[in-house]
Formats: structure tokens, C-alpha cells, sequence
């Protein structure tokens, strides 16, 4: 059996290792606070609360950890697109179970399925990772420490879910970034220990991929970016309760227009009040429809059109020559008598 050193460089690796698991764990937490909030329409905050998570609180830790594992007398190379896959692997499934969670609730059936799946995700995340390793040896795992790492995951990833629909304040945010860096590096360190290397050969010959100091750079300078994007996209955006108070004025608007809307519209078509009785074209319409304009009547008839004093010759306003009528015609007939 080989000598395999865990902490090649000290407290370094794992003090660092979990330091970015809280940081991702952290930005994942606030993330779903805003997915909660904005509801059905949470995709975005769900695809960045899964790179947090899955990317920077999982797979960086995990990588920045592998940078403490050596072993005596040989040299360890990674194979660059095995790595990169077990990146994908971890956000993924750290997405599906976020997204089943957050459809779901808090109700046991879609938490335990999710914590499953989350589980079996970053612990098939952890073990391409360390398939992806060329070091001129055969690895095993010890079947116990193997299944115990497997539960850890499981565990880990169902009070990480859990977490995710419960925090609400910063503090309760910081207690559970605290306790998921903790699970996480745990299931890490607890599958590092299961691990049984076999040496093959006498380590001259060539490894292929590429060596983790390589890697190392271009993944700090990747992880600070993806950060530092996320937190200017969280302390930009508005917090949970300025979400939800948002989302409850936008429904008492729609409420109000959907009211206000129902009671001015007619229930039914037979509502529709009906339109007025058509009347047969009299005065200068009916003349220019129908010909020359007949003369207006006289009398009581004459109430509401023009007419003509057949004594004086002069027009008079409508209703006037009503009120004096046959009256004034009477009066002047006296006089003249």
C-alpha cells in the first residue's frame, strides 16, 4: 500500500477548502431567499443559487482540498475534461433538487426526494473528481467508509434543502452557512479516508492531463470572478421582503382592474341597453333627403321648431310662438277692431 498524505500542506487546504464552501453555501442561501420570493418566476435565482452551491461550496471545495491529497513518490495529474464534468454533475443536481424543493415545500415527499437526488448527485460529483486523477495507481474504497460518505451526502444535502426554504434573517443565513461548509467538507474528507491506493509500476513513467498547480490559478481567478459577479447581482437586487411586498401590490392592482373590470362590463349581451327608436327625417334633413322642406305647422305643433308670424312675417323662437298662439293673434284682431 502507498503513503497517502491528506494535508500535504498543513491546515491550508482544508481551513481554505471550507472557508469556500460557507462562501458559496452563503450566496446559495441568499439566492433562494429571492427564489422564494419571486415565486414561478425563479429560474434565474435558481440557476445562480445552483452554481453558489454546486460550483463554489461543493466542487471548489472539493478541488482546493484535492490540492492537499499527494502520495509518496508519484506525481498527480487530472484529467481536465473528467474535471470538468464533475463540475456540471454537482450543479446540476444541485439545481434539480433546488427546483423540486422549491416547487415542493417543506413537505416531507419532495424534501426527502430531493436530498436523495441532491445526495447521490454531489457524491457521484466527488467520486468523478477523484476518478479523473492519473497517478499510476489503482484505487479502491473501503465498502463501509465508501457507503458512510454516501450517507453523509444524502444527509448534508437534505439540511442544505431544508435550509434553503427556512432562513429567512441574516443570522439564521449565517448559522446554516456555517453548519452546510461543515457537512460539506465533512462528506469530503470522510470519502478522502475511504480511499485504498495501490501503487502500479515504479512511477517513472509519464501521467497524462494536467498537474493541479496549473489548474490552480485560472481556478482562483474563476472562483473570485464568479463571486464577485454574484454578490454585486444579490446586493443590487431587492431583498425577500421587498419582493414580497412587490408581488402583493402587483396582486391587489390585478384584483382591482379585474373588479373594476367585471363591473363596468355588461353581464351578458342581453344587458346592452337598446337603441333608440328610429324617427321618420323631418325639417331641413328630411328636404335635403326627400326634397323641398314642407312648411313648419302652426299652433301647439310648433312647440320645438321655428315658425313663421303670419301677421308680422318674422320668425319667432321655438316655444314662444306656442305660448302666445292664437292669444296674440286674438288680442290684435280686438285692437284692430
Amino acid at each position: 500500500m502507498a503513503t497517502v498524505h491528506q494535508f500535504t500542506y498543513g491546515p491550508v487546504t482544508p481551513v481554505l477548502a471550507y472557508l469556500m464552501s460557507c462562501l458559496g453555501c452563503h450566496l446559495g442561501l441568499l439566492a433562494m431567499t429571492r427564489a422564494r420570493a419571486v415565486g414561478r418566476s425563479s429560474v434565474g435565482w435558481l440557476s445562480l443559487a445552483a452554481v453558489a452551491i454546486g460550483g463554489t461550496g461543493i466542487w471548489v471545495m472539493h478541488f482546493i482540498a484535492m490540492l492537499g491529497f499527494s502520495i509518496s513518490g508519484r506525481r498527480i495529474a487530472f484529467n481536465l475534461p473528467l474535471t470538468l464534468l464533475s463540475a456540471v454533475i454537482g450543479m446540476v443536481f444541485v439545481g434539480l433538487g433546488l427546483a423540486i424543493v422549491l416547487r415542493g415545500g417543506r413537505r416531507v415527499l419532495p424534501l426527502a426526494t430531493a436530498g436523495v437526488l441532491t445526495g447521490l448527485g454531489v457524491a457521484a460529483m466527488h467520486y468523478t473528481g477523484m476518478y479523473a486523477m492519473d497517478m499510476q495507481a489503482h484505487l479502491s474504497y473501503d465498502p463501509l467508509l465508501f457507503g458512510a460518505s454516501v450517507v453523509i451526502a444524502v444527509v448534508a444535502s437534505t439540511a442544505a434543502l431544508w435550509f434553503t426554504l427556512s432562513v429567512h434573517r441574516w443570522y439564521t443565513v449565517l448559522s446554516a452557512t456555517v453548519v452546510m461548509g461543515v457537512a460539506v467538507t465533512g462528506m469530503h474528507y470522510v470519502g478522502m479516508y475511504a480511499l485504498r491506493v495501490k501503487l502500479v509500476g515504479d512511477g517513472t513513467a509519464a501521467v497524462g492531463g494536467i498537474s493541479a498547480d496549473s489548474i490552480l490559478l485560472p481556478l482562483i481567478l474563476g472562483v473570485c470572478l464568479v463571486s464577485v459577479v454574484l454578490l454585486f447581482i444579490i446586493a443590487l437586487s431587492p431583498g425577500e421582503e421587498e419582493l414580497e411586498d412587490i408581488a402583493r401590490h402587483q396582486a391587489r392592482l390585478a384584483e382591482s382592474a379585474s373588479a373594476y373590470g367585471s363591473a363596468s362590463a355588461p353581464a351578458s349581451a342581453y344587458d346592452q341597453p337598446a337603441p333608440p327608436a328610429a324617427q321618420p327625417d323631418q325639417g331641413l334633413s328630411a328636404g335635403f333627403a326627400h326634397g323641398p322642406v314642407a312648411p313648419a305647422p302652426t299652433g301647439e305643433e310648433s312647440v320645438f321648431r321655428p315658425r313663421i308670424d303670419p301677421d308680422t312675417g318674422r320668425a319667432t323662437r321655438p316655444g314662444r310662438a306656442a305660448r302666445s298662439g292664437r292669444s296674440g293673434r286674438g288680442s290684435r284682431v280686438a285692437r284692430n277692431r
